[in-house]
C-alpha cells in the first residue's frame, strides 16, 4: 500500500522527498554493484510478476533507497526512512515494496502483464547517485509451443537401410523458454535434441518417426513422418551340397522380399570371374569333378533412388567321384632291405583304405589321398601280391594288386639231409625247398669238390622266387656211407645243403640229463632238460616230449633233443618224459617226477573302510604252497617302521593319519634255502565327517567379480550344496574345493549363503558363507510422487535404500537448500538395507512442489526427487496405433502403446484385456506398452487398454482386431491311377482372411511344373508323372504380404510290366517270343503225328492293328493269349519286324487279354508268370484231347482289354 508524502511539520522527511524529485531529472551509466532478480525466469502472460532490487548504502551516504527504471525510464523512487517504506511514483502500472532496508520490489499486476511488456528492459540504482545500479535484465514472456514439423517434410520419408539421414525438429521460433524435444521410434525413446541422425534399418519400415516438444508445462505438440525403409532381400541361408559326379545337379535359391519386393537372381562362381547364370535355378547337368566350388547366390532390387539393394549367400558344391589308384605295379626290393609301397588315391570324399595279404588284414587308414605299406628287412617270404581296397561314400572296394618281389640269395628249406639206407637199399630220392629270386643255379658236388655225376638232379619252379630241387639216385650194390654237397646260388649269393647217406642204427638208449628222480625245481625258473639217445642212431631220432599225459614238444625252441621249462604249481608230481624212434622201431623212454616248490598263496584282501575312532582288526589267511609251512606278517606300504608279525592286523581306535596300503606277506623256505613269498596289498580307508574351511565373511565392490571359495575336508568326499536361502543355487559332488562365483556383483548380492556338505560319515554339514557387496545407496524409487488435493494436511512417504555403508541422507528443495519442514529419519532393516522415512504437516493448503533427497556414502551418492502434486484423474485413454478395427497378420509381432493424458497424477494402473482375458502379463516392466502376437482365434475380439488412478473408475482405449491369416489347405491322400487313365483332383480349402483365394499345383522336384488352379489335370497320365505333387492356396494381406498354406499328395501311377527289367533286354523279348513260336509249332506237328484221328484246325490270321482290335478267331484254351501278328515290308526286316503288323502301326507287339470277368489284380499276376503261360481262368483241361486247339466263337458282348507290352521302352 503506497502512502502519501508526509506534513511540512516533519521537515527532515520533506527535505528526504524534495531531494528525490530532484533526482529524477537524470541518471549515469556507471556502476553495477546492486542486484536486480525476477520472481521467475519467464514472466507469463496474465500472471503476477516482481523484479527484487537488493541494495546497499553507499558511501557517505545515509539514505536507504532506490529508483526503479523500464527501458531507461524513470517508474518510481522507493525508499526507508525510520522504518517506514516511501514511494515516489512516476508509473502507476506497476506496484511497489519494501522486503528490508536493502531489499525493494517491483511487481507487475497479473492484469498488467500483457504482450507490451516483451522485451522490456529493467534496472535499478541509487536515488542520489546513479552510479551505483543493477545490471539491465530483459524481460522475457514465456511464448508455447504451438507449432513442430520435420525437415524433410517428405511424408512417408523414404531411406535406404544402412545410410545415415538427419532429420531435424522445427518449432515455432519465437517459443520460450527452449522447448524440451523428444524423440519416439518404435515408441522408443532415441534422443532429446532437435536433431537426429539415425541409421536406418528395416526394423523401422513402416514405423512412425515423431518428434514431440513442449515446454511451460504444456501438452506436447507432435511432428511426424512414417518411414519407409528401403532394403535389399535377404537370401535363405544355403548348405553345403554334395552331388555325385554324371548327375543332374539342380538348386533353387529362394529369399525373403526385400522393399521395393520385386527380386532379381542371379548366380555366380566364387573365383570363376567368367561363370554366371541368370534367375535364381542354379542347374549343371552332368556335374564333373571341375565344377566343385563356392557358388553364391545373389538377389537385388531397385530403390527409388535407382540405387541397388543386394544381398548373397554362398554354397559350396562337392563333387563326389569314385576313387582310383594310381602308382607303379610291381616293386622289387633287396633281402634286408626297408622298402615302402606307395600309392596315391584319388577320390571325393577321401577314401578308406584297407591293405591285405590274401584275406589278412595288415592296415587301415581312413580319409586318405596317399597311402604307404612298409616292409622292414624285406626277407624272401615277403615276395607277393598285396591287395589293397579303397572305398568312399560313391563307389566300394576298388581293388587294385601291389606286387612286391625281394631279390634274395637261395635258402633251402634242410641245411642237411639224412638218407638212412640198408644193405637192401638200391635207389634213394629226395627233395627240398628253396626260396630264391632271380632263379638259382645248382650243382651237385662230393666231398673233395668233384661233380656227382652219379644223381640225378633237376629243378620245379613252384613260384616266382619257390623252386624245388628233386636228387635221385640208383645202386647197382650196396653202397658205403656217402656226404654229397646241393650248391645252390644267384647274384645275390650261394647256399649249401649236405646230403648225408648214413647206414641204420636203431635208438635202444635214452636218458634225462639232470638224472634225479624225482627232479626238484621251483616255481617261475627256467631249467634245460636234455635227452640224451645213443649218439649212432641214424637216421637221427624223432624225439618226443611229453608233461603228463601232455605232448609239449612244440615248445622246443632250436634242438629237439633238450627242452627249456619253467615250472608252475600245476607241474608238481607230473612226469616229465622223453621218448625217441626211428626206423619205424618201438620207441624208447627217459623220464623222471617233478617235484615243484611253490610260495604260498595269500588269499585277495579288498579295501576295508573303517569310521575313525573305531577299533579295526583283519585276519590274513593264505593257502599253503610246497613246502606247506607258512609264516605271515604285515607292513605298511611307504611307511618303514610300521611291521606287525602274524597274519592279524589290529588297529585300536583307528586314525585318519592310519589310513594306506598295508601289505600281508606269507613264506616258505625251499630245499635250496630260497625263498617262496606272496603278498596281498589291502588299502585301509579312514573316513571321518566333513570340516569346512574358509573365511566367514567377504567383501567385494559393486559390479566386480567375487569367487566365494571353502576348502572341505572329508573322506569319502563330499556332496556339496549352495543355497540362497531354500533356493538351491549349485551342487558339487565327490569335491575337496568349492566355489560359488558372483558376477557383477551388485548390493542385492549381500547375504548370507548357506553352504551345505554330507558324505557317508555325516550329513548336512553347514557354514555359513557371508558376502557383503560395498555399493552407493539405490532407492526403490528413483522418484516418488504424492498426489494431493486442497483438502490434504499431512502427507508422509518411505522409501526403501540399500548401501553399504550406511547411507547419510539430506533432504533438499530444488534450490539447494535444506528443507527444514519435512521430518527424515532412518530405519535399518539389515546389513545393507534401510528405510527412509518423511513425514510433514501443513497448514493450509500447498500447491505443487519438488523436495531432492540426497543419499550418500563413500562408494556415491544418489537421489530421490519426491514430488508432491495436485491429484488430476485419468481422462482420456487412447490406443496407437488408432486403427478400429486394427488390422494385423497372424503370427507377427506388433507393439500398441496405451496413451493416457501425460498431466495423469498419480501415474495411472493399466490393465490390457483380450476379449474377456486379461493379458497384462505379457505387457512385460512397461505396461504402457504390450507386445502381442496375434493368431485367428484373436480374430474380431476386442484388444483393450484401461487406465485409471485416484481410485476412480478406469477409462478404456479399445479396438476390434481383425487378424489376417492364411487359408488352410484340405489334407490330401495318395492317389493310385492306372497308366494312360486322365488323372483330375481338386484341391479345397478353408478360406483365410481375407477369403480370396487362389490356388496352383506344383510338383516336388520338379521346379517346372506348374497348374494354376485349384483342380490338378493330368491327361493320359504315364509312370513318369508319378511323384509328390502340392497344393498351394494363397490370399493377399491388406498390406500386400502374402499368406499361404500348403498339402503334398503322392500320385502313383499303376504299369504293366511283364519282366523283371523292361530296358535294354529287347533281344531277349526276341528270342522269348521266337521260341514260344517253335514250341508252339513243334508241338502242334508233334499232336497231328500222334493223334491222327483227330482233326487239327490252325488258322494263322494277320491283320493291321487299329485302336479297337479284334479277338482272334482261334486262341488256345489254356493261354492267356489271344493273338500275334506279323509285318512284311519291301526292304531289309527289322529284328522286332517279326512283332508289328504295318509299316504305319507301332513297332511294338499288341498283346490282347481276354478279361473274363476278372479283376486287374488277376491279370497282372497272369503276366508276371511267363513260363509255360499258364491259364487266367478256371477252366478244366480236357483230359482226352491234350494240345488240341479249339476253334471258339469270340462272342461281341465279350469284356477284352488291351495291354502294351512296355518291354522295348527306353
Amino acid at each position: 500500500m503506497a502512502m502519501q508524502l508526509p506534513q511540512p511539520s516533519m521537515f527532515k522527511k520533506l527535505f528526504m522527498l524534495m531531494s528525490l524529485c530532484v533526482s529524477l531529472l537524470g541518471t549515469t551509466t556507471e556502476g553495477q554493484q546492486y542486484n536486480m532478480t525476477g520472481s521467475s525466469e519467464f514472466a507469463v502472460l496474465g500472471k503476477d510478476f516482481t523484479w527484487t532490487c537488493e541494495m546497499f548504502v553507499p558511501p557517505r551516504e545515509t539514505t536507504n533507497g532506490v529508483r526503479f527504471l523500464r527501458n531507461n525510464a524513470s517508474c518510481a523512487q522507493v525508499g526507508h526512512v525510520d522504518g517506514t517504506c516511501f514511494y515516489g511514483i512516476l508509473n502507476t502500472r506497476y506496484t511497489y515494496g519494501c522486503s528490508s532496508p536493502f531489499s525493494y520490489t517491483l511487481t507487475i499486476p497479473a492484469e498488467n502483464m500483457t504482450e507490451y511488456e516483451q522485451g522490456s528492459m529493467w534496472m535499478c540504482e541509487y536515488f542520489y547517485d546513479s552510479g551505483f545500479r543493477s545490471l539491465v535484465v530483459t524481460l522475457h514472456l514465456a511464448v508455447d509451443v504451438h507449432n513442430v514439423s520435420l525437415i524433410p517434410s517428405d511424408n512417408p520419408l523414404t531411406l535406404a537401410e544402412g545410410f545415415q539421414k538427419m532429420v531435424r525438429c522445427e518449432v515455432n521460433s519465437n517459443a520460450v523458454p527452449a522447448p524440451t524435444i523428444t524423440w519416439y521410434i518404435i515408441n522408443m525413446v532415441e534422443s532429446y535434441v532437435s536433431s537426429i541422425i539415425i541409421a536406418m534399418n528395416r526394423k523401422y519400415n513402416n514405423k512412425t518417426l515423431e518428434c514431440k516438444a513442449t515446454n511451460n508445462n504444456k501438452p506436447s505438440k507432435t511432428g511426424a513422418t512414417t518411414l519407409n525403409v528401403e532394403y535389399p532381400p535377404s537370401v535363405i541361408p544355403l548348405t553345403q551340397k554334395d552331388a555325385i559326379e554324371g548327375q543332374y545337379f539342380l538348386i533353387i535359391c529362394r529369399a525373403t522380399p526385400g522393399n521395393p519386393i520385386t527380386t532379381m537372381f542371379w548366380w555366380i562362381k566364387v573365383n570363376d570371374p567368367v561363370f554366371r547364370q541368370n534367375g535364381s535355378i542354379l542347374e549343371l547337368p552332368s556335374i564333373q569333378r571341375n565344377m566343385s566350388g563356392t557358388y553364391k547366390c545373389i538377389a537385388e532390387n531397385t530403390y527409388s533412388s535407382g540405387w541397388k539393394g543386394t544381398d548373397s549367400q554362398e554354397m559350396v558344391v562337392n563333387v563326389l567321384y569314385k576313387p582310383v589308384i594310381k602308382g607303379k605295379v610291381r616293386t622289387f626290393v633287396n633281402e634286408t632291405n626297408r622298402v615302402v609301397l606307395t600309392r596315391e588315391i584319388d577320390s571325393n570324399p577321401l577314401s578308406n583304405i584297407s591293405w591285405y595279404d590274401g584275406t589278412e588284414l595288415l592296415k587301415t587308414q581312413t580319409f586318405a589321398e596317399i597311402t604307404n605299406l612298409t616292409v622292414e628287412n624285406a626277407s624272401c617270404t615277403d615276395t607277393k601280391n598285396f591287395t589293397l581296397s579303397v572305398s568312399n561314400a560313391v563307389q566300394r572296394n576298388v581293388e587294385s594288386m601291389v606286387e612286391l618281389i625281394v631279390n634274395c640269395k637261395p635258402k633251402a628249406e634242410n641245411d642237411e639231409i639224412t638218407i638212412a639206407i640198408t644193405s637192401a637199399t638200391r635207389r634213394i630220392s629226395m627233395s627240398t625247398t628253396v626260396m630264391a629270386y632271380p632263379e638259382p643255379r645248382y650243382i651237385l658236388k662230393y666231398e673233395n669238390g668233384t661233380k656227382n655225376q652219379m644223381m640225378t638232379v633237376h629243378l620245379q619252379k613252384n613260384a616266382i622266387n619257390n623252386f624245388t630241387v628233386h636228387c635221385e639216385q640208383q645202386f647197382a650194390q650196396e653202397i658205403d656211407s656217402v656226404t654229397y654237397i646241393l650248391e645252390l646260388s644267384n647274384v645275390l649269393g650261394v647256399s649249401t645243403v649236405f646230403i648225408r647217406i648214413l647206414k641204420q642204427v636203431d635208438v635202444h638208449n635214452v636218458s634225462l640229463i639232470p638224472s634225479d628222480n624225482p627232479l626238484t625245481l621251483a616255481e617261475g625258473f627256467q631249467k634245460m632238460v636234455r635227452c640224451e639217445v645213443n649218439s649212432n642212431a641214424v637216421p637221427a631220432p624223432t624225439i618226443t616230449w611229453y608233461l603228463g599225459s601232455s605232448d609239449i614238444t612244440n615248445m622246443v625252441e632250436s634242438y629237439v633233443s633238450s627242452i627249456i621249462i619253467t615250472v608252475n604249481r600245476e607241474y608238481n608230481n607230473k612226469t616229465l618224459a622223453c621218448m625217441a624212434i626211428n626206423n619205424n622201431k618201438i620207441s624208447k623212454t627217459g623220464a623222471t617226477t617233478l617235484n615243484v616248490e611253490y610260495p604260498p598263496s595269500v588269499i585277495s584282501l579288498t579295501q576295508k573302510d573303517a569310521i575313525e575312532g573305531q577299533y579295526f582288526l583283519i585276519i590274513c589267511r593264505a593257502t599253503p604252497g610246497n613246502p606247506i609251512t607258512t609264516m605271515f606278517w604285515w607292513i605298511k606300504v611307504n611307511d618303514p617302521v610300521f611291521r606287525q608279525n602274524g597274519s592279524i592286523l589290529e588297529l585300536p581306535s583307528i586314525q585318519r593319519n592310519m589310513s594306506g596300503t598295508y601289505k600281508c606277506i606269507a613264506e616258505n623256505t625251499y630245499i635250496s634255502g630260497w625263498k617262496g613269498t606272496d603278498s596281498q596289498e589291502m588299502v585301509v580307508n579312514v573316513l571321518y565327517k566333513p570340516v569346512i574351511r574358509g573365511n566367514t565373511r567377504t567383501f567385494v565392490n559393486e559390479t566386480n567379480r567375487v569367487v566365494l571359495t571353502r576348502e572341505i575336508d572329508s573322506n569319502p568326499l563330499s556332496n556339496i550344496s549352495w543355497y540362497d536361502g531354500t533356493e538351491l543355487l549349485m551342487t558339487q559332488t565327490f569335491a575337496e574345493i568349492t566355489n560359488l562365483t558372483v558376477e557383477n556383483a551388485s548390493c542385492t548380492d549381500t547375504k548370507n549363503f548357506t553352504l551345505s556338505v554330507s558324505n557317508a560319515v555325516q550329513r548336512n554339514v553347514e557354514s555359513m558363507v557371508e558376502l557383503i557387496i560395498n555399493c552407493k545407496p539405490k532407492a526403490d524409487d528413483d522418484e516418488i510422487t504424492i498426489a494431493i488435493t486442497s483438502a490434504t494436511r499431512r502427507i508422509s512417504m518411505s522409501t526403501t535404500v540399500m548401501a553399504y555403508p550406511e547411507p547419510r541422507y539430506i533432504l533438499k528443495y530444488e534450490n539447494g537448500t535444506k528443507n527444514q519442514m519435512m521430518t527424515v529419519h532412518l530405519q535399518k532393516n539389515a546389513i545393507n538395507n534401510f528405510t527412509v522415512h518423511c513425514e510433514q504437516q501443513f497448514a493450509q493448503e500447498i500447491d505443487s512442489v519438488t523436495y531432492i533427497l540426497e543419499l550418500s556414502n563413500v562408494l556415491g551418492v544418489s537421489t530421490v526427487f519426491i514430488r508432491i502434486l495436485k491429484q488430476v484423474d485419468v481422462h482420456n485413454v487412447s490406443l496407437i496405433p488408432s486403427d478400429n478395427p486394427m488390422t494385423l497378420a497372424e503370427g507377427v509381432y506388433y507393439m500398441v502403446r496405451c496413451v493416457v493424458n501425460s498431466n495423469a497424477v498419480p501415474a495411472p494402473t493399466i490393465t490390457w484385456y483380450m476379449g474377456s482375458t486379461d493379458i497384462t502379463n505379457m505387457a512385460g516392466s512397461n505396461a504402457s506398452s504390450i507386445i502381442i502376437t496375434v493368431n485367428r482365434e484373436h480374430n474380431n475380439r476386442m484388444l483393450e487398454c484401461k487406465a485409471t488412478n485416484n481410485n476412480k473408475p478406469s477409462k478404456t482405449g479399445a479396438t476390434t482386431l481383425n487378424v489376417e491369416y492364411p487359408p488352410s489347405v484340405i489334407p490330401l491322400t495318395q492317389k493310385e491311377t492306372k497308366e494312360g487313365q486322365d488323372f483330375l483332383i481338386s484341391c479345397r480349402a478353408t478360406p483365410g482372411n481375407p477369403i480370396t483365394t487362389m490356388f496352383w499345383w506344383i510338383k516336388v522336384n520338379d521346379p517346372v511344373f506348374k497348374q494354376n488352379g485349384s483342380t490338378l489335370q493330368l491327361p493320359y497320365i504315364q509312370r513318369h508323372n508319378s511323384g509328390t505333387y502340392k497344393c498351394i492356396a494363397e490370399n493377399t494381406y491388406s498390406n500386400g504380404w502374402k499368406g499361404t498354406d500348403s498339402q503334398e499328395m503322392v500320385v502313383n501311377v499303376l504299369y504293366i510290366q511283364t519282366t523283371s527289367n523292361t530296358r535294354n533286354q529287347t533281344w531277349e523279348v526276341v528270342g522269348s517270343v521266337a521260341g514260344v513260336l517253335i514250341v508252339l509249332t513243334l508241338a502242334i506237328v508233334l499232336s497231328c503225328f500222334v493223334h491222327r484221328h483227330f482233326t487239327l484246325i490252325c488258322n494263322i490270321g494277320f491283320q493291321r492293328r487299329s485302336n479297337d482290335v479284334k479277338t482272334a478267331d482261334l486262341i488256345e484254351e489254356k493261354s492267356h493269349y489271344t493273338a500275334m501278328s506279323e509285318q512284311e515290308t519291301e526292304n531289309e526286316r527289322n529284328p522286332y519286324d517279326v512283332l508289328t503288323p504295318t509299316e504305319s502301326s507301332n513297332q511294338y507287339e499288341a498283346i490282347q487279354m481276354k478279361e473274363s470277368q476278372k479283376t486287374d489284380a488277376n491279370t497282372y499276376e497272369c503276366l508276371s508268370k511267363p513260363e509255360n503261360i499258364p491259364p487266367c481262368d478256371n477252366t478244366t483241361k480236357d483230359s482226352n484231347k491234350p494240345g488240341i486247339l479249339k476253334k471258339t466263337d469270340a462272342s461281341s458282348s465279350s469284356n477284352t482289354e488291351e495291354y502294351t507290352n512296355t518291354s522295348f521302352v527306353n
